[in-house]
């Protein structure tokens, strides 16, 4: 079984879903195996609400995104270090980018 250590690892392996899934659980977060669409991501979608970035194109590095809100087609969320539960930055995600995301289950349980 293969093992990702590293967040670069993690964007070179991104054409195996399960490797993705270990990355993220072996630093506390349960991500759903499925992908999701964007319309199913706008029915879920609730302030404090998180997700993680299973495409390497919205965070880079070992982030989970925490949902704050909406204007029109932007959708803002906290991007939160993992390993400390600090907030770092705002990130805006667009509408059709949703579908980029996976919905965290229970808690985050930080490494710090």
């Amino acid at each position: 079984m293969n093992h990702i250590q590293s967040f670069d690892e993690f964007l070179n392996e991104a054409a195996n879903p399960q490797a993705m899934l270990n990355y993220f659980r072996n630093l506390g977060i349960v991500p759903n195996n499925q992908p999701m669409t964007s319309k199913y991501a706008l029915s879920i979608l609730e302030p404090g609400r998180n997700f993680v970035d299973f495409s390497g194109e919205l965070v880079d590095g070992p982030y989970y995104l925490r949902y704050k809100g909406n204007q029109r087609s932007i959708y803002t969320f906290d991007q939160v270090e993992i390993a400390s539960g600090k907030v770092v930055k705002e990130v805006d995600v667009q509408r059709g980018n949703l579908a980029l995301l996976r919905r965290v289950y229970g808690e985050v349980k930080y490494q710090g």
